[in-house]
């Protein structure tokens, strides 16, 4: 699931923590502003499915208990995209952690400050000067110069495109879970993508009590919930998984008409049911994006998968700008990539932008260098700095999109964390 969404006045991105700021305390409104124009807009959630389920007969047993799922071990269900993925039992706990008030958290990327009080750096040690390949034809020739430039750290499980054992694909929306079989996607075809409108939790409570005072509660444990609430039910499950919150609510989902081919299958036992649905909470919805080229954190992950196959002349100079970029971070240096994103926007001024350059340095950052290793409250701190060093002629070339992170914005990301990207 995600929670980004598109402005109708002015198309930039809106992100979950500028959508939170956005919010009014009138729990009868549903639209925020943005952040950029100050129009208001109704914000949404995108739900895709991954469905791993390798027979539409799975799911088709009629006990009345637990005992009628097959062991989630050995056979990955469904799963909803970004991602409520109906995976195994097993599957770690939320992504999600929700710190008992600003002060007694950092966030779950953050690091701690030295004992000296000196300010803390964006990144912990130094990187592999060309993860990208680049330079990897004439390192033949001088191998141990190449290495002795390489600190075995954040890259090392890049090579294999793994992120810290979630057990899933970390691409956003589109593209997530592309490696399945192609057997199994020709035996169950995922279920439509959904998206409803994102409410902010005074509203969704005030949406939530009316509906149990005239239904009763025993309406949240039916499949009607999902099928004839689906405003209330996909708000309930994103904020459940937002605050790392037991639920039973994805089990719905893996019974519902929607993820059966518009067959409603038999309920068995809602604990049981959840733990074969994962739900995955993305940053960004790459489904959204309009501008001719790909995000840059996309664009390293691509070239990472491709890395053996490509010349050092192939894709040269995007992939000598994602190295740069990469290393100037690495030295706490955010004004550098700055500038040399200013330079590639003055390359195609006709070009409408949807991405702040803030958002690109930052889940590139956080994509090719791990998020545990970057202090994102460090990185927010040097990109206001930097910023504020650019001229007037620079600054016109920027737009709203690019400002810094109002303190507000920052406050909600601090407090409910990032999600994943």
């Amino acid at each position: 699931m995600s929670s980004c969404s598109q402005c109708r006045g002015c198309e930039a991105l809106v992100y979950d923590e500028e959508i939170m700021v956005g919010w009014t305390a009138d729990d009868s409104n549903l639209n925020c502003t943005c952040p950029f124009c100050q129009i208001s807009f109704l914000p949404l959630l995108h739900v895709e499915f991954h469905d791993l389920r390798s027979t539409p007969g799975f799911y088709l047993k009629t006990s009345t208990s637990g005992d009628s799922i097959n062991s989630s071990s050995t056979h990955p269900a469904t799963s909803v995209s970004s991602e409520v993925k109906v995976g195994c039992s097993s599957d770690p706990p939320g992504l999600m952690s929700f710190p008992e008030s600003p002060e007694d958290s950092k966030g779950p990327v953050e690091m701690p400050v030295t004992q000296t009080g000196t300010p803390k750096i964006l990144v912990p040690e130094p990187v592999h000067s060309d993860p990208l390949g680049l330079m990897e034809k004439q390192a033949e020739k001088r191998n141990t110069l190449t290495r002795s430039n390489s600190v075995g750290g954040p890259l090392q499980s890049l090579d294999s495109i793994q992120r810290p054992n979630h057990g899933i694909s970390t691409t956003s929306l589109p593209n997530s879970l592309q490696e399945v079989a192609d057997t199994l996607s020709q035996k169950w075809l995922n279920p439509k993508p959904v998206s409803v409108p994102y409410l902010s939790p005074l509203v969704l409570r005030k949406e939530l009590e009316s509906l149990l005072e005239n239904e009763g509660d025993q309406v949240i444990y039916t499949h009607k919930f999902l099928s004839q609430h689906p405003i209330i039910f996909w708000n309930l499950v994103w904020y459940f998984r937002r605050l790392d919150l037991p639920s039973i609510l994805p089990g719905l989902i893996l019974t519902s008409e929607h993820c059966n081919n518009g067959v409603q299958l038999p309920q068995t036992s809602l604990s049981q049911d959840s733990k074969q649905v994962y739900v995955q909470l993305l940053w960004d919805n790459v489904n959204l994006h309009q501008e001719p080229t790909e995000p840059l954190y996309q664009l390293w992950r691509t070239f990472l998968q491709k890395k053996g196959t490509l010349a050092p002349t192939d894709h040269q100079e995007t992939r000598t700008l994602l190295n740069s970029i990469v290393r100037s971070i690495q030295t706490n240096d955010v004004y550098g990539p700055i500038n040399m994103l200013l330079r590639e926007i003055k390359k195609r001024p006709e070009v409408k932008r949807q991405r702040s350059i803030y958002r690109e340095i930052l889940f590139l950052s956080l994509v090719a260098l791990g998020r545990e290793n970057i202090d994102i409250e460090a990185f927010n701190r040097e990109y206001r700095l930097a910023y504020n060093e650019l001229s007037t002629e620079q600054l016109k070339v920027l737009s709203p999109i690019d400002r810094p992170p109002s303190n507000s914005v920052q406050w909600c990301l601090k407090c409910f964390g990032a999600p994943f990207i």
